[in-house]
């Protein structure tokens, strides 16, 4: 009772923690741990020496080499956040303060960018496109579509807009809800593209209002490029063994197919009927039985069963 008692009373008071650990608190390194160490260094040199001559011996010359470079990079202390369900591209690459929603598409050589003191939103089931640049302040809404190779610089873009392909948004521009840019037009500074219209030329100007079937086609291609997204996430996300395993299943089931074949008869496909009436044909052969025969098929049939 005394010692826990003074024990207590040590661990309560101002107690520091020594400089350097005891003897028996340090990890000491077995001889078998060091001579693995170094056995594994000289395999590794001698590993090296092989590949270096077998290169020479083949001619081959790689003229460049293969650097990895992360899809999510760090800058300035900030990393950016994904949510669940997104794809991102392994050739694309997003850096800075950028928030990626669920359920985004952000395409092959897509750049996110955002330096010191900016932020990029993307919301929930939008997409970038391939070779797309988003940079700046940026703020994207949900079911957004952002075609391939469009820049978009420091902009504000509602919910279920448009940007089509090659288009520019200059910087303090913004588009609102259900409205489009076409294809290679140029939003200027501080322009405003309001709901419902569509812009299009260099500058951009209205230069029709959208219909509800065009409207509905922003929202569809929004759709089709999320599904794209789950498409591609699980795509990579197979292994070599399950990639085969499918390869396997799909020539198991042509051959299925191919032995299960259907004739066409009216409008749909259905099996051939057995035919029990039909006595053995023997050993003659198909042209035989089609010169003359008792059992001799009819001309428009085949002799094989099948197309």
């Amino acid at each position: 009772m005394l010692r826990s008692r003074s024990l207590r009373c040590a661990v309560s008071g101002s107690a520091k923690l020594p400089e350097q650990l005891p003897d028996w608190a340090v990890e000491k390194r077995t001889y078998l741990s060091l001579a693995l160490d170094r056995w594994a260094l000289k395999v590794q040199r001698l590993a090296t020496k092989l590949i270096s001559v077998s290169d020479r011996m083949i001619g081959v010359q790689p003229k460049e080499e293969l650097y990895r470079i992360p899809r999510l990079l760090k800058v300035n202390g900030k990393r950016p956040t994904v949510m669940d369900n997104c794809f991102i591209a392994p050739s694309a690459i997003v850096t800075g303060d950028v928030h990626v929603g669920r359920k985004n598409y952000i395409g092959y050589n897509a750049i996110i960018r955002a330096e010191e003191g900016e932020s990029i939103h993307l919301g929930e089931s939008c997409n970038v496109q391939e070779k797309a640049i988003v940079t700046g302040c940026t703020t994207v809404g949900k079911w957004t579509t952002i075609e391939p190779m469009a820049i978009v610089e420091s902009a504000d873009i509602a919910s279920c807009a448009f940007v089509g392909a090659s288009a520019i948004v200059m910087k303090g521009s913004s588009i609102e809800s259900g409205a489009m840019l076409c294809a290679a037009s140029v939003l200027q500074a501080g322009a405003t593209i309001p709901s419902g219209e569509m812009w299009a030329g260099n500058p951009a100007q209205k230069v029709a209002d959208l219909t509800e079937k065009e409207k509905d086609s922003i929202i569809k291609a929004a759709k089709h490029s999320v599904l794209l997204a789950i498409e591609h996430h699980d795509s990579w996300e197979l292994t070599w063994e399950e990639i085969e395993d499918q390869r396997d299943a799909r020539e198991l089931f042509a051959r299925y197919a191919e032995s299960n074949r259907e004739l066409r008869i009216k409008a749909m496909y259905i099996k051939e009927p057995p035919r029990p009436n039909r006595k053995n044909m023997g050993r003659r052969t198909p042209k035989e039985l089609v010169d003359g025969s008792e059992n001799a098929p009819p001309l428009a049939e085949s002799i094989h069963q099948g197309y």
